[in-house]
């Protein structure tokens, strides 16, 4: 009878870990806390043949991967953007999202990727004062 209070006793240690460590279940790819796999989704962009369509997932990667502070896809999806309005507004978007993760070096080259003037300005400023 010891046997099975101590087997059961360690059953209920168990459970006890692995839900105070999160181990009850795996992690859903789709939910919330679930990192996007930035590099695959760059790839998926990429191999879309209707322009329009390619630079526009291409500018939301660039500002997802801002979102996480992933400077390298950023500027990768940015660099593939042929349509320099969205190319600008990506990367403007991109820049001060880059900024607000604590990458000032990272969003101030993107910034300077930015074609229109007053925009890569205003995006620079915004930058510089930490808006």
């Amino acid at each position: 009878m010891a046997i099975n209070a101590r087997a059961v006793w360690t059953g209920w240690m168990i459970l006890l870990v692995m839900v105070a460590c999160g181990c009850e279940k795996p992690a859903s790819r789709n939910g919330p806390t679930a990192k996007p796999e930035m590099p695959g989704r760059l790839e998926a962009a990429l191999q879309i043949m209707a322009t329009s369509d390619r630079n526009e997932a291409l500018s939301r990667v660039a500002k997802d991967a801002a979102d996480l502070g992933d400077f390298s896809i950023t500027t990768q999806a940015l660099g593939h953007i042929t349509d320099t309005a969205l190319h600008d507004e990506g990367a403007s978007s991109a820049a001060i999202k880059l900024a607000a993760a604590g990458q000032g070096t990272a969003a101030n080259d993107v910034a300077k990727t930015i074609f229109e003037t007053s925009l890569r300005d205003s995006t620079l400023k915004k930058i510089a004062m930490g808006q």
